[in-house]
C-alpha cells in the first residue's frame, strides 16, 4: 500500500508539473507575442516619423514648384506677341488643311511666326522651362521655342491632348504624357488665349521629369499620377509600373498609348505583410523584408506622393523574441523541476530569479534609454538636415540668383562673400552629417563600374579653381595602365581625393600640390592603388601626427582660426578608406611640407577590345 500510494503521488506530482508547465508555455508565447507586437509598434512609430517628414518635405517641394509650372503658361497667353499673333493666326492660315509636312514649311516660313518662336524660346530659357509653345483653335502648333530642332512642334496637331481640350474649354490645364515628338517624357501645363470672352488659341509649356527627379531628395519614394502610373521614381525600375488599385481600365487602349506610348503596365507587387495586421506595412516587390509605406496626395495635380522604407529591424525582433521565448520556457521548465526536488532549492532558485529579473528591468531600462538616445539621434539628424540645409540650400540659391542680376561692385561683392561662406557652412554641415552616418553605421559604398581617368579629370577641374586664386601648380598623375575601368565607389573615392587636395592647397602658400598614383597590388581579381598628395605647405608637427585623424581635431588652434574648417574631414577620410578596405596615413615635416597617402582596393573591369 505504501508503494502505491507513493507511485500514486507521484503521478499527481507529474500531473500537476506537466499542467503547470502546459500553462506557463502558453503564457510565455503569449507575453511574447505581445512584447514582439509593441517593439514592432515601437519601430513603425519611429520610423514612421521620418517617413511622415521625408513626405511632407516632398509634397510641399513639389506643389511649389508645380505652382510655379502652373503660373507660366497664363504668363506666356497674357504676352502681347503671343496674343497678336493668337488673333492674327488663332483660326488658321495658308497652311490650314495641308499635311504635316507643307504645314511645318508654311509655318517656318512666316517672318510673324518665327519671330514669336524665337521670343518663346528666350522666355523658355529665362523661366528654365524645357518647351513652350502656342496652338492654334484647331490644334496646330504654329509657334515653338525649339523651332530650329529636329524635333520641331511647328505644324503638329495636339488636339487630341487632355491639356489642349482643359485649355480650349477656357481653363487652366494640366497633364502627364511622353512627348509625341521627342519620347521623354514631362508634365505639361496649359492655358487660354483669351481676348475678352473669345478664345483665340492655347499656350502650352513642357517640363523634363528629369529636371523634377531631384525633388525627390534621398528618400526611396516614387510619384503617381491620377491613374495610378508611376510617373517619376527613385528607382528606374518602378517607372511606368502601376499601383494595383490603379484606374488604367477607364482609358482605352488607343488613350493609354497616346498618354503613356505603351498600353500594357505591369502592377507593382504590393501586399499585406503576412503575420503582421498593420496599415502602414506590405511586402513590396517580393523583397525579403517588409516595407513601411506613407503617401501624400497632390488634389491639385492628381498625383500622389509614395515613401517607402524597409524595416530590417522586424526580422531581428522576432528572432530575438522566439529566442527569448524559448530561453523563458526552458528556464521555467528547470525551475519547476528544482522546486519538485527540494524546499530549499526553491527558495535559493526564487532568490536568484528575483535577481535575474531585477538584472532583466536594469537591461531592460538601459535597452530603453539606448534605444531613446538612438531615437533622438535619429531625430536630431533629421531636424538638422530639414531645419537647417533647406534654408541654406534656400540661401545660396537666392543668392546665385541674385548674382545673375544687375550689380555695383560693393553688392557684387557682398553676394560673392555670402556664397562663399555660406558653401563654407554647408560643407561642415554636410562633414557632420557623414560622419553621424559613419558613426551609426548607416553609410553603404556602392560597388558600380567608374573610370579612373575621368574621375581624376573630375577631380583636376574642381581643384584647379582654388589653385589658381593661390598661384599653385596642381599636377595629377594619369592612372596607372590597366586600371581604367575600376569597380568600387567612384563618389567615395572622390571624397577623399577632394578632400586632401583641398587641404594641400588650404595650407600651402607657393609651390605646387601633387597626386601620384601607383599600383602596389595586382591580381586578376584586384588591384590596390596608393594615392599620395605632396604639398610644399606649412607642414604638420611631430607631435600632432596621431591625433590627426581623429574627428574635430585640427594641427592646433591657430590652425582653426587661421584656414577654417570642421576638423572633421580626415576623420571622414578615415572612416571612408577603412570601409573600403585601404589605409591612410601622413609623412610631414614642419615647414617643408606633407606627404598625404591611402591605400584602396579596386576590381578591374576588362575593357573593350576594338571591333571588326
Amino acid at each position: 500500500m505504501t508503494d502505491t500510494r507513493g507511485l500514486s503521488s507521484l503521478g499527481r506530482l507529474a500531473l500537476v508539473f506537466c499542467a503547470v508547465l502546459t500553462g506557463w508555455t502558453a503564457l510565455v508565447w503569449l507575453a511574447g507575442d505581445r512584447l514582439s507586437a509593441q517593439r514592432i509598434e515601437a519601430l513603425v512609430k519611429a520610423e514612421g516619423a521620418l517617413m511622415d517628414e521625408h513626405a511632407d518635405a516632398l509634397s510641399y517641394n513639389l506643389h511649389r514648384s508645380l505652382a510655379f509650372q502652373h503660373a507660366l503658361p497664363t504668363h506666356f497667353a497674357s504676352d502681347d506677341d503671343v496674343v497678336s499673333a493668337a488673333q492674327r493666326y488663332g483660326h488658321g492660315g495658308h497652311w490650314s488643311g495641308r499635311d504635316f509636312g507643307d504645314r511645318q514649311s508654311a509655318l517656318s516660313a512666316t517672318p510673324d511666326l518665327v519671330a514669336l518662336s524665337r521670343h518663346l524660346a528666350r522666355e523658355a530659357g529665362q523661366f528654365g522651362i524645357d518647351i513652350a509653345w502656342v496652338l492654334a483653335i484647331n490644334g496646330d502648333c504654329i509657334a515653338t521655342s525649339n523651332f530650329d530642332r529636329p524635333e520641331s512642334f511647328l505644324g503638329t496637331n495636339y488636339s487630341d491632348r487632355d491639356y489642349y481640350t482643359m485649355a480650349r474649354d477656357g481653363r487652366a490645364g494640366h497633364q502627364f504624357a511622353v512627348g509625341r515628338r521627342t519620347g521623354i517624357p514631362g508634365l505639361y501645363f496649359s492655358a487660354p488665349v483669351l481676348v475678352g470672352s473669345e478664345n483665340l488659341g492655347v499656350v502650352v509649356i513642357k517640363i523634363d521629369l528629369v529636371k523634377l527627379s531631384p525633388l525627390l531628395g534621398s528618400a526611396d519614394s516614387f510619384v503617381t499620377d491620377e491613374y495610378g502610373v508611376v510617373i517619376m521614381a527613385r528607382r528606374p525600375a518602378l517607372y511606368l509600373r502601376v499601383l494595383p488599385d490603379n484606374r488604367l481600365a477607364e482609358l482605352t487602349p488607343a488613350a493609354r498609348e497616346l498618354r503613356y506610348r505603351q498600353r500594357d503596365f505591369r502592377p507593382l507587387e504590393i501586399a499585406s505583410w503576412p503575420g503582421l495586421d498593420h496599415d502602414r506595412i506590405y511586402r513590396f516587390e517580393g523583397e525579403a523584408d517588409p516595407y513601411l509605406m506613407t503617401t501624400r496626395a497632390e488634389s491639385a495635380e492628381g498625383m500622389t506622393v509614395h515613401v517607402i522604407d524597409p524595416l530590417n529591424d522586424i526580422g531581428e525582433i522576432a528572432h530575438s523574441v522566439r529566442i527569448l521565448k524559448i530561453a523563458v520556457v526552458i528556464a521555467g521548465t528547470t525551475l519547476m523541476l528544482l522546486a519538485a526536488g527540494a524546499i530549499l532549492y526553491l527558495r535559493r532558485s526564487a532568490r536568484h530569479v528575483q535577481e535575474l529579473r531585477e538584472k532583466s528591468v536594469a537591461l531592460e531600462a538601459a535597452r530603453q534609454r539606448a534605444e531613446a538616445a538612438g531615437e533622438a539621434k535619429a531625430q536630431f539628424l533629421a531636424n538638422m538636415s530639414h531645419e537647417i540645409r533647406t534654408p541654406m540650400n534656400a540661401v545660396l540659391g537666392f543668392s546665385e540668383v541674385l548674382s545673375w542680376t544687375p550689380l555695383t561692385e560693393a553688392q557684387r561683392t557682398y553676394v560673392d562673400k555670402t556664397l562663399v561662406a555660406g558653401r563654407a557652412l554647408m560643407g561642415i554641415l554636410n562633414d557632420i552629417l557623414d560622419y553621424s552616418k559613419i558613426e551609426a553605421g548607416r553609410l553603404e559604398l556602392e560597388d558600380a563600374a567608374f573610370s579612373l581617368p575621368e574621375l581624376l579629370t573630375d577631380v583636376a577641374t574642381i581643384v584647379s579653381v582654388n589653385a589658381r586664386q593661390k598661384n599653385l601648380a596642381v599636377s595629377i598623375d594619369a592612372a596607372p595602365e590597366g586600371t581604367g575601368n575600376l569597380m568600387g565607389d567612384s563618389l567615395r573615392l572622390q571624397q577623399i581625393l577632394l578632400n586632401l587636395i583641398g587641404n594641400a592647397i588650404k595650407f600651402t602658400e607657393s609651390g605646387t600640390v601633387t597626386l601620384a598614383i601607383a599600383v602596389t597590388d595586382r591580381q586578376p581579381d584586384r588591384v590596390v592603388l596608393r594615392f599620395e598628395i605632396q604639398d610644399t605647405g606649412i607642414g604638420i608637427a611631430r607631435e600632432t601626427v596621431p591625433s590627426l585623424f581623429s574627428p574635430f581635431t585640427q594641427a592646433d588652434s591657430s590652425t582653426s582660426r587661421r584656414f577654417g574648417g570642421s576638423g572633421l574631414g580626415l576623420a571622414i577620410c578615415r572612416r571612408l578608406v577603412n570601409l573600403m578596405g585601404g589605409e591612410i596615413g601622413v609623412d610631414s615635416t614642419e615647414g617643408q611640407g606633407s606627404v598625404f597617402w591611402f591605400t584602396a582596393p579596386f576590381a578591374p573591369v576588362a575593357e573593350a577590345g576594338p571591333t571588326a
